[in-house]
This record gives structure tokens, sequence and C-alpha cells, in this order.
């Protein structure tokens, strides 16, 4: 014989409780109208009493706007992204929205699927730190009624509403300034994949201050990644082996100075004895590693909450401005004085 599950309280069993009517209960629940606070109070303590949860999709259709967002990553293993996500979810919950994450995995037919999918959904908005240079160049043109896209981390170009990102270009300048402090005299840089906005900036201003401040770096010491970590490693090792006096390398992410710590470890030489390491976002890790790593802090989280920030604008239909964060050198044991 079936059973049939108890009913979950609604407004109606909250009111009665609380002894108001239902549209006072919903007033204290959206803030739309003021409400005194003996009301508000005993409208609260009723809700915590019945366990009373909000009815999102219903409130979704009452409102015409969805209250799920998209959000889309590259790599749900990379601390960075990580913490990207706890910051979109944090800035999500205050304004009562849902995320669903999508992960790509590094596959690029993966990350255009998903977005592509995402773009035919009911949903607020989507979010989107893409891996891929053309990602928004493969998908249909914006139509009446698509969600807006907000990108974060990668300004690639493309399709979209607004852009959340880092100062690349003064991280890139940050690093050629501490390996100048430390003496260095020749420079290679291991960056991310060719093309991607981010890597490119790191590098070229890297490159750019460098040379003003008397380092060198050669062409031939500079490696990009196909897609993972390893694939960087290994052109990491081949300067190692074919370009003498390198003295300093500069990764374009934590991940990748990380593993470069090991393979030149592996290879005999010591850091920052005999070779500094840089790397780029200040994951938790990097304070932890050993030796612990010197590094340029990205405001992940930060960056997460105002992407979030970003498209609830877009969709109360206020201007909005690309955001660009400030970044900092966080100086450890990974360099250090000639």
């Amino acid at each position: 014989m079936s059973t049939a599950h108890p009913r979950k309280p609604g407004l109606k069993e909250v009111a009665a409780l609380a002894g108001v009517s239902t549209a006072t209960v919903s007033y204290v629940l959206s803030g739309k109208r003021a409400v005194s606070a003996t009301t508000a109070q005993r409208v609260h303590a009723a809700i915590e009493e019945l366990g009373y949860r909000p009815n999102r999709s219903a409130a979704a259709l009452r409102s015409g706007r969805s209250s799920t967002i998209v959000l889309l990553i590259p790599d749900v293993t990379n601390p960075f992204y990580t913490e990207l996500v706890v910051g979109v979810e944090e800035r999500a919950a205050d304004h009562d929205l849902a995320v669903v994450l999508r992960n790509a995995n590094l596959d690029p037919s993966r990350e255009r699927a998903y977005l592509a999918d995402a773009l035919s959904l009911d949903v607020a908005a989507v979010l989107c730190a893409p891996f891929t240079p053309v990602l928004l160049t493969d998908v249909p043109a914006s139509r009446g009624g698509r969600p807006p896209v907000v990108l974060l981390d990668e300004a690639i170009d493309g399709d979209a509403a607004a852009r959340v990102s880092s100062d690349n270009v003064r991280g890139g300048e940050l690093v050629a300034e501490h390996f100048a402090s430390l003496g260095c005299a020749r420079a290679a840089v291991v960056g991310a994949p060719e093309g991607m906005p981010t890597s490119v900036e790191r590098i070229n201003a890297f490159r750019r201050r460098a040379a003003e401040l008397g380092i060198e770096v050669p062409e031939r010491a500079v490696a990009r990644a196909l897609r993972r970590t390893g694939d960087a490693i290994a052109q990491a090792g081949a300067i190692i082996d074919d370009v003498a006096g390198i003295d300093a390398f500069f990764a374009g992410d934590d991940l990748l100075a990380i593993t470069l710590v090991r393979e030149l470890r592996r290879r005999g030489l010591a850091v920052p004895d005999d070779v500094a390491v840089c790397g780029f976002d200040d994951i938790p890790w990097a304070a932890l590693v050993t030796p612990t790593l010197t590094t340029v802090r990205q405001r992940a989280r930060e960056m997460g909450r105002r992407g979030v920030d970003s498209a609830m604008s877009l969709l109360e239909g206020r201007e909005v401005e690309d955001v660009v964060l400030p970044v900092e050198l966080m100086v450890r044991d990974s360099t250090a004085p000639r």
C-alpha cells in the first residue's frame, strides 16, 4: 500500500501561523514593500518553525524571469576555477539564484556544446570562463530572448554582454620587476595555450618590461601549453636542454609553476638557488608546496561575485562596464636574491 507524502508547508501555512496575510509573507520574502520589524520577526519565526522553503520555480513563473544561472568553466580540478565557483555561488545565493555548473574538462567540443545548450535554455544568464579563443564565434549570433553572457577571466572576442577579468598586463610587469630585483639575467616563459588573451597579455607584458630592465627572454625560451599542463612542462624541459643560462621561469599559472618546480628538481636544478620560479593565480596550494610559490594573486572569488553582479545589472536593464580587477605579487620561497 502506497503512503502519501505530507504536503510541504506553503505561504498559507506560514501566514496562518504568523497571524498575517499571505501577501504580507510575500512582502517579507521579496522586500518589495516595507513591513514592520515586529511583523517581519513573526513571519521569519513561522518560516523557521515550519521549515518553509520558497518555490523558486513558481517565483520564476510569476516574475517572468528564470532563477537559474549557468556557469561554464574549463577545468574543475584547477583550484583557481574552484575559487571562482565559490564566488559565483556566494553572490548567487544573495540573489536567491541557483547555479548550474558545466565543466568542459578542457575539451573544446564539449565547451562549445555546453555553451550552445546554455544559450538555448530559459536561464537568467550564462557566466563563462572560456579556454577556447574563438568560443563565442562558434555559437549562433545574439538573438532576441537569449540570456546575457558574462565572460569571466578571459576577455575573448565575441558577443558577450560584459567581462570581468584581472589586470594581466600589470601582473606580467610585476614578475619582470621582481626578477630584476633578484639580479636575474635570462628568463624563460611557460604559458597557457597560444591565442588566449590572458596568456598573451601576461607574456607580452612580462617580455616588454623584462627587456626594459635588462633581462633577456630568448624567443626559444617561450613555451605554450597545447592543452594540458604536461604539454608545457615538456617544452620547458626542452628550454632547459637547449637554452643556456636560464636563471628564472615565469609560469602562466600556479599548476604549471608547481609542476615545473618538480621537473627542475628532477633535472638536478635547485629552486630558487639555480632557477627562480614565479606563477600566476595564488591558488591555495601555492603557500603549501615546498618551496612555497611566489606568484601573482588574482581575486578569483571576487571575480565570480562581480560576474553575478554584472549579470543582475544587465537583467535589471542597467548599463554595465567591463571590470578589471587589480593583482598583487606574493613573494615566497621559490624566488630569492642571486
